[in-house]
């Protein structure tokens, strides 16, 4: 034995990859009341019928735009949401 270890976990790379999470587009839809407010419950649309919705969902999208994110885009409302899901999921909050 020379005592020369290759160990592949210790070898770093410089190769990058890029990871993109796509989730099935469910959305709940929301009317307004006689006075304008929301209602308190939604009714859940399913993809075939949000399809009708693409130009409205796609102008939403681009108003929510953050050039400042770059091609992580959306993503930081993901990261935010998911932070909270692991706050309201962690022992400390009960």
């Amino acid at each position: 034995m020379t005592g020369v270890k290759s160990d592949s976990i210790s070898e770093k790379t410089t190769e990058r990859s890029v990871l993109r999470f796509f989730s099935p587009l469910i959305a709940t839809m929301y009317t307004k009341d006689d006075w304008g407010n929301l209602e308190e419950y939604g009714e859940e649309v399913f993809p075939a019928e949000l399809c009708s919705y693409e130009t409205e969902i796609l102008e939403q999208v681009a108003k929510e735009c953050l050039p400042e994110e770059g091609d992580r885009g959306l993503e930081v409302y993901l990261e935010f949401f998911l932070r909270v899901l692991k706050f309201l999921h962690s022992p400390d909050h009960a």
